[in-house]
């Protein structure tokens, strides 16, 4: 529940990873996809800061204490631990959804969209959903839906009500109603009934899982309101030079976690932060 912390996931993972007799691992106790979009979270989660002069012209990254724990956590405490790393050698082209789906791991990192496809996947599976693991703080980093129209449009005025429409609360509702991956920008909507009230959609050939009781609601979708209403939400990553510093993370995390690797955690960062800081000041 919203209570559970990073220490607890972590022995958690150990007591629920499975091996054999031969001592292979049949069942991970935890999976993640091991890259920056998730290793920010773990970041911030452990009270660090990714940007100063966040979304300004003078944005930069800067690593503190912070960087180093999460990555070192994830090498010594999780994928090292239970054999993972990036790349093909386990995950493969299957992604690690897969993984959870057919019941081959426990516990899984990732965000409100993966719900409906876990069900659709795996209907017979038992899972529940819970707000990020708390660690030194409480945050649970986010990114953003948006509707636009071009300036170059035909029927411009036409998409613009369009566009509109789909801000008003009826289409809000509708849209979650329907997908129920991302949670609709008016906090109103999503303390509403009709929040609760999740349809899916069986029409055209197309069959999209819903949630069929107030039960399976609680334990898949009721995070998302205990989340917001706490302001537990944040963009904090996601500055405008985030796909320079995911490119450079990526790279730094599987130098990391590759087995073998020799590099340490705090060369591996301080490069990629480098690098990404140089690239910025080139591009200014």
């Amino acid at each position: 529940d919203e209570n559970y912390t990073f220490d607890q996931l972590v022995a958690d993972a150990a007591a629920l990873t499975k091996t054999n007799d031969a001592g292979e691992i049949e069942v991970f106790g935890y999976i993640s996809w091991w890259n920056w979009w998730n290793l920010q979270g773990h970041v911030l989660a452990g009270g660090g800061t990714i940007w100063e002069n966040l979304r300004t012209p003078e944005e930069r990254v800067v690593v503190d204490e912070a960087w180093y724990r999460a990555l070192r956590r994830w090498k010594d405490e999780l994928s090292s631990a239970f054999q993972l790393a990036p790349g093909s050698q386990q995950v493969g082209n299957l992604g690690p959804n897969v993984f959870f789906e057919q019941g081959r791991a426990a516990l899984f990192d990732d965000g409100t969209w993966r719900a409906p496809f876990v069900k659709k996947a795996a209907p017979d599976l038992n899972f529940a959903v819970a707000p990020f693991p708390t660690d030194q703080v409480k945050k649970s980093r986010g990114s953003t839906v948006c509707w636009g129209v071009s300036t170059g449009a035909e029927d411009f005025e036409q998409s613009w009500d369009l566009a509109k429409y789909l801000f008003t609360p009826e289409a809000l509702e509708a849209y979650w109603q329907i997908l129920w991956v991302a949670p609709p920008a008016r906090l109103s909507v999503v303390q509403s009934e009709a929040f609760k009230q999740v349809t899916g959609l069986s029409s055209g050939g197309i069959d999209y899982p819903g949630i069929e009781s107030e039960e399976e609601w609680n334990r898949l979708s009721r995070w998302i309101v205990t989340t917001l209403e706490n302001g537990w939400d944040t963009q904090e990553g996601l500055g405008d030079n985030f796909n320079i510093l995911q490119r450079e993370m990526d790279a730094a995390i599987e130098q990391v976690l590759v087995p073998g690797s020799t590099i340490s955690v705090e060369e591996a960062i301080d490069t990629a932060v480098a690098n990404t800081n140089n690239e910025i000041d080139l591009n200014r």
